[in-house]
This record gives C-alpha cells, sequence and structure tokens, in this order.
C-alpha cells in the first residue's frame, strides 16, 4: 500500500462522466502511478469499502469510455484496505472502480497472468515430514490471514501478522528466456516445497533452521521450454525464525541465485484520483487510511495511523472523531491510537458523514521495534491528547507501554486522568494508583496533592488483597509523615497494618517509619529505642564496616556536590537502611536534606531537617540544620518560621561559620525585619 500514498491526490470531483453500473453507490477513479511498470497485462490497486457491507461488497472495473475488463478482488478483511488486481491489457492507464451492495452484471472472465502472490494462513499442529503431510495441514489451516503481491521469493517478514506459527503459500507465473535446464533450490526455516508446473522439484521437510540450505543443497533439476511457467511455493513456520528463499540455477549460469524480481511477469501500480457517489452528496465523507508505522515495547505497541479525506471538504470542514474520545480537522490526519484493535473513526464534511472501522494493527513489515521518527512523532502527538474521554482499555493499555519505556511524564498525565476518572475503576485497579502515587511524588513532578488522592484512592479501592492494602497502607503513613510532618497521622494506619501480610522487607520499613514519626513528635528517646530495636543488617564481626560507611558517605557528598542527587541519595538510603540509627546522625542527615533541597522536593527537605534538628540539642552540626532551615523556609515563601530560625542561629551559635553565611544571606534584611 506504501506506494499509493506517494502518488495520491484529490479532486473536487470527477467530471461528468457516464455511470456505467446502475448498482453502485461509489466509484473511484484510479490512475497508473508514476514510475511503475508499463504497460503490463495486471493493474493493482488499494480501495477502501467507504463503509459498505464487505458480505454483500460487489466491485467491477471499467475503462474510462465504459468497457468493463475482468478483475480479482485479491483481499478483503474488515477494517483493512482493499486489494484489487484487474485486466490491463487494454492499455487504458485511467479506470473507474465501481462498489456497490446490489447485484451487477457479470465481470468479464479473467485471470491475473502476471504477479507473485503470496497467502498465509495460521498454522494448525500437525506433521510436516512429506509433502502429503504439508498439503493436508494446508487444507486445514484456518483463518486465512492475508494476501498480498510480493516480488520474489526471499523474505524473513510475514506482512500479514506476527511473524510466528503460519504457512505461507507463493505463486505466480515467471518467464523462462531459454529453454534448457534449469535447477531450483529452497533455503527455509522449517519445511518448504517448491512445484514448478504443478511438479514437485525441490524440498526440504520437517523442522529445521535455514542455514544448511544456504549454499542450495535442496534442490532439483527440472527443464524448461521458453516462455511463462508457474511456480509455488509452500512453507510451514513454527515459532519465529521465518525465512525462506527460492533460488535457481538458469541454463548458462554457474551459479544458484536467489530468482530476481524481473524473473516475475510485473504488475502495474495504480492510485486513487479521485472519488464520486451516484448521490453526489455522499461523496464529500469518502475517506481512506494506512498504517505509517508502529514503535514496541514489551509486547505491546502504539500504531500510527494517516487518515485522508477524498472529497470534497476542505481544511477543516473535514472533522475526525475518533473512538478514543480525539476529534482532528483537516483532509490529511496523523492519528497515534494507544491501543491496537479494531476502531471505529468517523469522518463530518459538509454535513455528511462516514463511521468505517479500522483494523489498527502493527505494520507487519517494519523491521524494527522503535524508529526514531515514528516514536518522535508519537511523543508529540501522545503529548497533545487529553484523554480526558478516551476509554479506559486505551489509558491502561498505553500506562503499561509507558512504563516499560520509562516515560514519566506520560503516566503522570494519565495518573490525573485517572484520578479525575477514579469512579470508572475498580479493586483490580488499586495497584494501578499506587504506582501513580510514586511517579507524582518523583523529583521531576512533585505534585504531592495528586500523590496522596491516589494513595487514598487506592485504599479505597481495594478489597480482596489483604497484603496490597497493608502495603498501601504502609507508603501512605511514610507519605504522611516525611511530606506532611502528619506523625500522628501516620501512626494511626502505621498500627492499623497487619504485619503478616507484609514482606520483610516491608516489616523492617514499618518500624523505620514508626522511629520516624516518634522523632517527628520531637520523642527523640523513643526513637532511639526504636532504631537500636530495629537492628542493623551489618555483621558484628565485620570491623571495616565504620571505614567502609566513612568512604561512602564521603562519596555521597561529592556526588551532592556535582549535582548527581540519585546516586547521592541511593548511598545515604543504603547506609540508613543497614543501620537505623544512621537516621538520628546529622552528618548523614544533612547529606539527605542537601539532596532534598537540590531536587526542590522541599516538604520532604523541611521534615528531614526538622528531625534532625530534634535529634541534635547539643549536636555540633546543629548550626548546619538550623541555616538549612532558613534557606528551605524561605524558598516555600514561609518568612516568619525562617526569621526564627535565624534568630535561634544568632542565639546559640553566633560565632559559627553558619551564623557568618546567614548574616550575610541575601533575604537578611527581611529576616531582619521579622526580628524586629
Amino acid at each position: 500500500m506504501g506506494g499509493l500514498w506517494l502518488q495520491l491526490f484529490f479532486v473536487n470531483g470527477l467530471q461528468a462522466e457516464t455511470w456505467h453500473v446502475p448498482g453502485a453507490v461509489y466509484r473511484f477513479k484510479i490512475d497508473l502511478t508514476k514510475g511503475s511498470s508499463w504497460p503490463t497485462s495486471t493493474g493493482y490497486a488499494g480501495l477502501w469499502s467507504n463503509g459498505l457491507n464487505l458480505d454483500k461488497l460487489q466491485i467491477r472495473v471499467h475503462t474510462a469510455a465504459g468497457l468493463a475488463v475482468g478483475q480479482q478482488l485479491l483481499w478483503k478483511s474488515e477494517g483493512a484496505p482493499l486489494k484489487l488486481l484487474f485486466d490491463t491489457s487494454s492499455r487504458q492507464t485511467s479506470y473507474y472502480v465501481y462498489l456497490g451492495e446490489s447485484r451487477m452484471a457479470e465481470a468479464p472472465s479473467w485471470q491475473p497472468q502476471a504477479g507473485l502472490i503470496l497467502e498465509t494462513r495460521k498454522r494448525p499442529d500437525g506433521p510436516v515430514d512429506s509433502w502429503p503431510q504439508v498439503k493436508q495441514l494446508w487444507n486445514r489451516a484456518s483463518p486465512i490471514l492475508g494476501r498480498s503481491l510480493v516480488s520474489k521469493i526471499y523474505t524473513g517478514i510475514h506482512p500479514h501478522g506476527p511473524t510466528r506459527d503460519f504457512l505461507s503459500y507463493f505463486h505466480g507465473a515467471f518467464r523462462a528466456r531459454e529453454e534448457g535446464d534449469y535447477e531450483f533450490s529452497t533455503a527455509s526455516d522449517d519445511a518448504s516445497f517448491l512445484f514448478i508446473d504443478g511438479k514437485l522439484v525441490a524440498q526440504w521437510p520437517g523442522w529445521h533452521g535455514v542455514h544448511r540450505g544456504r549454499r542450495g543443497r535442496y534442490s532439483g533439476r527440472i527443464r524448461l521450454t521458453k516462455g511463462t511457467h508457474r511456480i509455488e511455493y509452500y512453507n510451514v513456520q513454527n515459532e519465529s525464525g521465518f525465512q525462506v528463499v527460492a533460488g535457481w540455477q538458469p541454463p548458462g549460469s554457474k551459479y544458484s541465485k536467489v530468482i530476481p524480481s524481473g524473473a516475475f511477469y510485473p504488475v502495474a501500480h495504480f492510485g486513487v484520483t479521485g472519488v464520486e457517489a451516484k448521490n453526489r452528496r455522499n461523496a464529500a465523507a469518502c475517506f481512506g487510511w494506512n498504517i505509517e508505522g508502529h514503535t514496541e515495547a514489551g509486547g505491546r505497541t502504539l500504531v500510527s495511523v494517516r487518515f485522508l479525506a477524498f472529497g470534497n471538504g476542505r481544511g477543516k470542514n473535514c472533522r475526525w472523531l475518533l473512538d478514543d474520545g480525539s476529534a482532528a480537522y483537516g483532509r490529511e490526519v496523523h492519528h497515534v491510537f494507544a491501543r491496537p484493535g479494531m476502531r471505529n473513526v468517523r469522518l463530518e464534511v459538509q454535513g455528511t458523514s462516514l463511521t468505517q472501522k479500522v483494523d489498527v494493527h502493527p505494520l507487519w513489515q517494519q523491521r524494527e521495534a522503535w524508529p526514531k521518527h515514528v516514536a518522535k512523532r508519537q511523543a508529540r502527538l501522545i503529548s497533545s491528547k487529553t484523554f480526558s474521554t478516551a476509554p479506559v482499555e486505551d489509558i491502561l493499555y498505553l500506562r503499561r507501554f509507558a512504563e516499560e519505556i520509562k516515560e514519566r511524564n506520560w503516566l503522570v498525565k494519565l495518573g490525573r486522568v485517572c484520578l479525575a476518572r477514579k469512579g470508572e475503576f475498580g479493586a483490580e485497579h488499586a495497584g494501578m494508583f499506587l504506582q501513580t502515587a510514586f511517579y507524582f511524588q518523583h523529583p521531576d513532578f512533585r505534585d504531592y496533592r495528586s500523590a496522596e488522592a491516589c494513595f487514598r484512592t487506592a485504599l479505597a479501592m481495594v478489597s480482596d488483597d489483604p497484603a496490597l492494602k497493608e502495603k498501601i497502607k504502609l507508603h501512605l503513613s511514610g507519605f504522611l509523615i516525611h511530606c506532611h510532618r502528619r506523625a500522628d497521622s501516620g501512626l494511626a494506619l502505621l498500627k492499623n497494618i497487619d504485619e503478616q501480610k507484609l514482606s520483610g522487607t516491608e516489616r523492617r520499613l514499618k518500624q523505620i517509619f514508626e522511629a520516624d514519626a516518634y522523632l517527628t513528635r520531637g520523642e527523640v528517646n523513643v526513637s532511639r529505642r526504636l532504631y537500636i530495636r530495629i537492628g542493623n543488617v551489618v555483621e558484628r564481626s565485620d570491623i571495616h564496616y565504620a571505614a567502609r560507611r566513612r568512604a561512602r558517605l564521603e562519596s555521597a557528598k561529592d556526588f551532592l556536590l556535582r549535582k548527581e542527587f540519585k546516586e547521592a541519595e541511593r548511598i545515604v538510603r543504603e547506609i540508613e537502611w543497614e543501620t537505623p540509627l544512621e537516621r538520628l546522625n546529622t552528618e548523614t542527615g544533612i547529606t539527605m536534606v542537601g539532596i532534598q533541597f537540590g531536587r526542590k522536593e522541599y516538604p520532604f527537605a523541611l521534615a528531614t531537617a526538622l528531625r534532625l534538628l530534634a535529634a541534635a540539642p547539643m549536636d555540633r552540626h546543629r548550626a548546619k540544620i538550623l541555616l538549612k532551615l532558613i534557606d528551605i523556609y524561605l524558598v516555600i515563601d514561609e518568612p516568619q518560621p525562617a526569621a526564627e530560625m535565624f534568630r535561634k542561629l544568632q542565639k546559640e551559635h553566633p560565632y559559627s561559620e553558619a551564623a557568618a553565611i546567614a548574616k550575610d544571606h541575601p533575604d537578611l534584611q527581611r529576616l531582619k525585619a521579622h526580628n524586629q
């Protein structure tokens, strides 16, 4: 279908040619595309059904003068373009293709004499050790997956679906340029059989890879007369690894090679250049489409589709309504679907409308899973979508895709949609809301209000998963303690957790959160006892741990200076996990405050600094903590507590370096005004 779009252009209506097929509703005008093979005996065109019932669909092809020509509908399937072969022996370069649902006059009898056709079917189970077995397998194979024109029998991609578990049948006519003995060979992944004029010439039965057949080992000879001959090639593909090659060695050739595309009789390609309806008004909303590409991650795909209006509408007169809640305007529209499947697309133009089903699927011929140009366009389109009315299935599918590629911007955007539409989700989505809360907390977003809403939504939703329910309580309590300093609320949740439903790691985390809550309330001795009770994960016999801890902490400080916050946090978190009493250590804690402040996680930085202040009434780092608190309060625009911290610093540590820095603080005058 790709070549069709390169030549496609539109007219405001066709000339008033005679309507030659009374039962037709629409007719497409098709013209020979630039650069196509010509002259040929067979033409090919891709068309669209314009919403007609495929079970009743009738198609007829006529020359512009009204002469009916032979035709063969190569492929029709719901939601897919039609593939049409027709007789071009008249050498006309323009034709009309009539479509309707009513009975039409019989078309002239005709069989295509050019082109190589590939048909594929879903593979049933069965042996493939002989031709009779494969023939029986082919006859049982269902459904038919598709039919297409191909250039030669040399491919490793299935054009009609996933490249695994299918049967292939290639057939067409080729030209023997001279009489003589021809050697044909097959190289394939799994069983293959090659026929010339109905005679089995080369075969490689059984399940196998392609490697041993690459030098023409599986071959046979046949004497051919000069002229046209038929070739048929069957392959059975088990699982993945698809590769098929049909080779030949013509008379006078020293080597076997792939049968070239030039050996097969060419087919001329025609493109749509206009559309007309018997009721001309109906033609305005006709449209077609093609799959532009896809991106794949974790077994999920986002599919890009290009839509084109054929009728008289111009620009904003063409309004597209897609079943994912999107709307778009213009004769040509590019859209990314967040979920493959049969989708409904509606075009409204000048008071007319047409709804068609569109089979949205990966571009099977695409070799790459992640073409950069496709991914870039998809990212731009998704960023512009609101998803406010998108189906829940689309949102969930896109969310899992975004998780796979670690695209937090999409996850946060979808998270806001999910919160706004939380009534459309059920208990099975509680884990999703929990995970979304973490995304909202991320330093790149810091949407703490939405994070808490997600935690509470998850807790309200969860029903038949006790372990998940206790996990949600655990993380909500930690959020309340460490972000909002709501120690009492956090403790109440923690005391209501059934520890038996938690993992060992989660139980340890619960104990740390409890100690943090008491420290937040200023109960330093209680928190110290709890930290000690939790215990270290460091062996007592590890006499070198203290040295390693010091080296790691210095590394964390160095990462902080270089603003490599993620690595700095990882080190501090590891130290605090190994020895929970470190959470009372002001040197470690100040490093964490610096990390949180540097990432603009101000509520967390404030909570951490206030816990340290409670833990260090006489600590040598207390002055630094007070200075950090001044910075935090100023940046969150709370001058009154900032002034209070400044007074404390000047009173308790008047000769400290921190006090000297505070005196030179750019907002010192404002602090002094509050002091007075």
